[in-house]
């Protein structure tokens, strides 16, 4: 019984933190309130990111291990590109070594590159080329 108390005592303090971390986030204390209104928002452009790259990005499992899932791979990249912490850091948060983060990040970053290198960044056409062209002349 003493066990049950104190798991109902648990699990209400984590109600209330929950509760305090949602009102500083509606009151904008969170810097990252700012960048997406809504959990959601950001769970779409992920999930949006992993469709494009997960064949990129993911490895076939063995007898002898797991490979690290596609989702955790683009999650780290997007931890250290975020923050800017170390790879030692990353690391250290999800129980990786410092070199696989490093070979984490340098994939996905390729994935990401080759994938949507033609969506954000699109080869000028000659026509784009004249009007670039013209504009510099005017300069």
């Amino acid at each position: 019984m003493p066990d049950l108390a104190m798991l109902a005592v648990l699990l209400d303090e984590d109600e209330v933190q929950q509760d305090v971390r949602q009102k500083n986030i509606k009151k904008g204390r969170f810097g990252f309130s700012r960048h997406f209104k809504k959990k959601k928002d950001r769970r779409y452009q992920f999930n949006v990111l992993y469709q494009k790259i997960k064949d990129d990005i993911s490895k076939q499992n063995t007898h002898f291990r797991e490979s690290i899932s596609a989702k955790e791979k683009l999650g780290i990249c997007l931890r250290f590109l975020g923050t800017g912490d170390s790879y030692q850091t990353i690391a250290f948060s999800f129980r990786l070594g410092h070199s696989t983060v490093q070979g984490i990040v340098l994939e996905v970053c390729n994935a990401i590159m080759s994938k949507m290198k033609n969506e954000c960044i699109p080869c000028p056409k000659k026509k784009d080329w004249v009007q670039i062209s013209n504009e510099s002349w005017e300069i």
